[in-house]
């Protein structure tokens, strides 16, 4: 009878050791939980930055709409140009408006350039 009674608290002791055992492993994973959520919610803010950050940036391009009408306003700037030119034979003025013009037409490219890489 002692030999069981033994037998019992022995495997009582080793119950009792595997409960706080599992509670341990449970605290340690319902810790790593929690921190793999605040990680979530640090890069949903992140990505949500970013996101509205593009959106933005996608906002104020300027529209492929813009970009043809303004190029073909500096297009038709340019014949006028170089008409006013041929007509007036040349000049410091008309070589001034012809430098303007190609500036212009530098930075309608370079929004074309940027509506591009934006879409």
């Amino acid at each position: 009878m002692g030999v069981i009674a033994l037998i019992g608290v022995g495997a009582a002791a080793y119950a009792i050791s595997e409960i706080e055992s599992t509670k341990d492993e449970n605290r340690k994973d319902d810790a790593a939980v929690t921190a793999l959520r605040e990680d979530l919610e640090v890069l949903r803010e992140q990505l949500g930055g970013r996101v509205d950050s593009l959106e933005q940036q996608v906002d104020d391009a300027a529209s492929a709409q813009e970009v043809e009408r303004l190029q073909s306003q500096v297009e038709a700037l340019d014949k006028r140009v170089k008409r006013l030119d041929e007509e007036s034979g040349g000049g410091a003025e008309a070589d001034e408006l012809a430098t303007r013009l190609d500036d212009l037409e530098q930075r309608v490219e370079d929004l074309e350039d940027d509506s591009d890489s934006n879409n």
